[in-house]
């Protein structure tokens, strides 16, 4: 895969990834797209239209053998119906979680993540990070912004 280089959705893909904490999922996205964007999202069906955006961007920057996930629609539809059932919540937030869950599939690399700045200024605060090749970042227990930063310094600057 060919890495995207003017990729600017980086804190969508860092929330995807768990780096941030999640708290409700339509509020921590409006804050996300907020973030990218300077504004926030009014209702969910904005919020699934500015989603299905990000998977268009992804589109027309991966080769065609990374599009998985794009080539059939079956799939993703049957994906959207798993995240129904599984989370139990309407159309919308199963939209929302199965692009997220593409997201964090997709190869750290590839998204050209930029690692997170945590400050009081921020609305999240540092999530657990799924990465499971780094355990250490996973199991600190960090208070402070500062240790926060060190921690994904520690991971993004490797």
């Amino acid at each position: 895969m060919k890495p995207l280089g003017d990729w600017h959705f980086n804190d969508l893909a860092l929330y995807a990834k768990g780096w941030y904490e999640r708290k409700d999922l339509v509020e921590d996205m409006k804050h996300i797209f907020e973030m990218i964007y300077g504004y926030s999202p009014e209702n969910k069906h904005e919020l699934v239209r500015m989603m299905f955006q990000v998977l268009d961007r992804l589109h027309d920057h991966l080769e065609p053998g990374d599009r998985y996930w794009w080539t059939s629609f079956v799939s993703l539809d049957d994906q959207i119906t798993r995240n129904i059932c599984i989370y139990n919540e309407d159309r919308d937030e199963a939209i929302i979680h199965t692009v997220l869950s593409i997201l964090m599939e997709m190869d750290a690399s590839v998204l050209c993540m930029k690692k997170p700045v945590y400050s009081k200024k921020m609305y999240f605060r540092k999530g657990p990070g799924l990465c499971a090749s780094h355990e250490d970042v996973r199991k600190s227990r960090t208070v402070t912004y500062k240790q926060m930063n060190e921690d994904a310094s520690r991971f993004f600057d490797k």
